[in-house]
C-alpha cells in the first residue's frame, strides 16, 4: 500500500512539474504573432511612434487589409505593419480600384473645406460653388476656364497658383489680376489669352501686397499637397485637371441631389 501511495505522489509531482514547465517555456513564433495581432490600435500606434519617431501622424487606423494600418501624414497616405515595415505606394483592389488614391482625395477634400475664402477671387454668381486652383499660363486651366465661362450656374472661388518653374510669366499675370480694380474681369482677360504678349503694369504699392497673398496661397496649396493645376473642389468631390466630363458629372450630380431633396 505504501509503495502504491509513493508511486501516486511521484506521478503527481511529475504532473505539476510538467505544468510549470509548460507555463515557463518560450513562445513559439505563431504564438508571438498571435499576441501582436491581439494588440489594440492605440498600442500599435505607440509602437509605430517608437519605430518611426520622425513620421508625423494626422490619423492612424486599420486599413482594409488585415494586419496593415493606414497612416495619414499631411496629404500622404502610407501603411504600417506591426512587424516593423513602413509601406509607401498605391494599393489596388482586385477590381482595379486605387484605395490609396481614394483616401488621399478624401483627406484633401476635407482640408479644402477649411481654406480661407478671402484669399480667392470670386467669379460668377451662380448657386453652385466651385473652388479652383489655377495658373494663369496653364493651358489646361484655360481649357477649364472656357468651360466654366459657358455656364451661368456656378460661383467660382479662384486661388491663383502660378507654377513659376513651368510658366515664368504666370506670377506677374497673377499679380496683375490681384491688383486690378476688377479682379474678376482681369481674371477673364488673362485666362482668355487677351493679355498674352502685353506689358502688364503692376502698381508699386500693390506689388508686395499681391506677393504676400500669392505666398499665402502657395502655402495653402502645399498643405493640400497640390503639385499641379488646375484642381477643383465641387460638392465634396475633388477633380484634378481639365477633366470636362468629370466636371460636368459632378455639377449634374448637384442638380440630381437637389431634385431628390425637393421630393
Amino acid at each position: 500500500m505504501r509503495k502504491l501511495i509513493t508511486i501516486i505522489m511521484t506521478l503527481a509531482l511529475l504532473l505539476v512539474s510538467g505544468l510549470s514547465y509548460a507555463e515557463d517555456r518560450a513562445e513559439t513564433p505563431k504564438e508571438t504573432e498571435a499576441k501582436k495581432e491581439a494588440k489594440s490600435e492605440d498600442e500599435i500606434k505607440k509602437e509605430f511612434g517608437y519605430v518611426f519617431p520622425n513620421v508625423p501622424i494626422d490619423s492612424f487606423r486599420e486599413s482594409q487589409i488585415p494586419g496593415l494600418y493606414e497612416i495619414v501624414a499631411g496629404t500622404q497616405v502610407i501603411y504600417f505593419s506591426p512587424k516593423g515595415y513602413l509601406v509607401f505606394g498605391e494599393i489596388f483592389t482586385k477590381d482595379g480600384v486605387n484605395i490609396t488614391a481614394e483616401r488621399r482625395a478624401e483627406v484633401t477634400s476635407k482640408k479644402m473645406k477649411s481654406i480661407p475664402a478671402d484669399k480667392a477671387i470670386v467669379v460668377g454668381d451662380g448657386d453652385k460653388k466651385v473652388i479652383e486652383f489655377s495658373d494663369p499660363d496653364c493651358p489646361f486651366c484655360r481649357r477649364a476656364f472656357r468651360y466654366f465661362e459657358s455656364r451661368a450656374d456656378v460661383k467660382r472661388y479662384v486661388y491663383l497658383f502660378p507654377l513659376k518653374n513651368l510658366h515664368p510669366d504666370a506670377e506677374k499675370k497673377a499679380k496683375y489680376i490681384l491688383c486690378s480694380d476688377d479682379p474678376a474681369q482681369a481674371y477673364r482677360d488673362v485666362f482668355s489669352g487677351k493679355m498674352d504678349g502685353k506689358e502688364l503694369e503692376i502698381p508699386k504699392e500693390c506689388d508686395s501686397v499681391a506677393q504676400r497673398r500669392l505666398d499665402e496661397i502657395q502655402m495653402i496649396g502645399q498643405n493640400l499637397g497640390l503639385t499641379g493645376t488646375p484642381v477643383f473642389y465641387i460638392n465634396g468631390k475633388l477633380v484634378r485637371g481639365a477633366n470636362i466630363p468629370e466636371l460636368e458629372k459632378v455639377l449634374t450630380d448637384i442638380d440630381l441631389e437637389g431634385r431628390n431633396v425637393k421630393k
